[in-house]
């Protein structure tokens, strides 16, 4: 380090440190001693020169005391230094005030680095600037890390929207194989409600004709939720809807030249859960229950899978809980599974659902209940499907109101209207 031209009472090459006082000498070895780079320049000579400068400041920039002394700081300037920061430090400087910025600045081999900059004005005792102290912190590190984060944030973002976006589409796609708002069937009202917990569901039912006598309807709920759910979900209503009067599932042939019939509901089980083990990549465990209505005789012709017991509430007003055992599919592999039969009459109504309907509240109080869900819809005997099920939902929110539903709730309810037309 040289001697500055210009004298400053902390600059150690103007005088000997031994003429100093004692606390001036102390400043100066705290300066000499901080990790921090400092600088002052003389605010009463043109072009504002620095003319001391510590040993940190040498460390962090690279220059020798031949570069610094005698010249204005914009040396550390250079082609990518943001002009606006310049222009900060400029006006601070021009109206004698503090400024702290962080600006890009470059050392004497080329390189740069991130500089956060303190400048703060020294006043004589007639209140007069007469220097500005600089005071450099090397932030390259956390500025290239916050940089680093920023893109990781941005390319998260960017990942987020396309899953999103693809959540989106999946949901739409799982909506359309669920059975249209309005299901036209000779004799009979039938109305739906369905609300995923998650942007997909593991739940999924539908409900159509299978020729001009007999109705199919299933409802299945797909052990877990999410995305593994919903593909589940999805590629067993493609397997149990006909496609083109076609299926490998629900109708067989004896052989080639025969027409072909309708496979019995305790079958159709059997097959889907030898299917399961069957499969090299087995899926997830569901419950399901596939029934067919017979319009002319007026029977339901079911079979569950562990799926929650059906409602068929009378046009008497009685309330029957239907039978529904057996083991859930894919669970044992030669499970054998129950068929039954309930006849109806005009103005009974079914309540087919999941198990999201009945554990509703779960965990935070007690679950919505079989009893209270049937005495719900006792209550909505006299309205039309459709209300009834609005109000069900009512009811499930006001239950669950300081919480979130915890599965998908599914419901389709079928209501004798007339007499099946001869």
């Amino acid at each position: 380090m040289i001697p500055p031209k210009h004298p400053s009472p902390t600059n150690s090459h103007t005088a000997s440190e031994m003429n100093y006082p004692q606390e001036l000498r102390l400043n100066h070895r705290a300066m000499e001693s901080t990790g921090e780079g400092i600088t002052i320049a003389d605010a009463r000579l043109p072009d504002i020169p620095i003319i001391y400068a510590n040993k940190a400041f040498y460390q962090l920039t690279g220059y020798s005391a031949e570069d610094v002394i005698d010249h204005n700081c914009r040396f550390l300037q250079g082609s990518e230094t943001n002009p606006a920061t310049v222009e900060q430090i400029r006006e601070a400087i021009k109206n004698s005030r503090e400024v702290t910025v962080e600006i890009l600045n470059y050392r004497k081999d080329g390189t740069t680095f991130w500089n956060r900059l303190r400048i703060t004005p020294i006043l004589d005792a007639d209140n007069r600037v007469t220097h500005f102290v600089g005071v450099q912190f090397d932030i390259t590190r956390r500025v290239e890390a916050e940089k680093k984060l920023q893109a990781a944030n941005l390319q998260l973002r960017s990942m987020n929207q396309r899953m999103k976006q693809e959540l989106e589409a999946a949901s739409r796609a799982q909506f359309s194989h669920l059975p249209p708002d309005e299901i036209e069937v000779p004799g009979l009202n039938i109305a739906w409600t369905f609300r995923p917990c998650n942007e997909l569901a593991g739940d999924n039912f539908n409900v159509f004709k299978i020729d001009d006598r007999h109705v199919a309807i299933y409802m299945l709920d797909v052990v877990g939720h999410g995305v593994c759910a919903a593909l589940e979900a999805v590629s067993l209503s493609r397997l149990l809807t006909p496609f083109n009067g076609e299926s490998e599932v629900l109708f067989e042939k004896q052989d080639p030249e025969s027409d072909q019939t309708i496979v019995p509901p305790a079958e159709v089980l059997t097959n889907l859960n030898r299917r399961f083990f069957a499969e090299e990549a087995r899926g997830q465990f569901y419950t399901i229950l596939y029934g067919i209505i017979d319009l002319e005789a007026n029977e339901f012709r079911y079979s569950s899978a562990g799926h929650p017991r059906p409602i068929l509430i009378r046009d008497n007003g009685e309330t029957e809980l239907l039978e529904s055992a057996g083991f859930v599919v894919g669970y044992v592999e030669e499970a054998e599974f129950e068929e039954h039969v309930v006849r109806y009459s005009c103005g009974d109504r079914l309540y087919l659902l999941t198990d999201g309907v009945l554990e509703a509240g779960v965990p935070h109080k007690e679950e919505f209940g079989i009893d209270r869900l049937s005495r719900i819809l006792e209550g909505e005997r006299q309205r039309d499907l459709t209300t009834s099920l609005d109000t069900l939902m009512n009811e499930l929110y006001e239950w669950c109101i300081e919480t979130e539903f915890a599965d998908d709730v599914s419901v389709i309810a079928l209501e004798k209207k007339q007499r099946y037309p001869e």
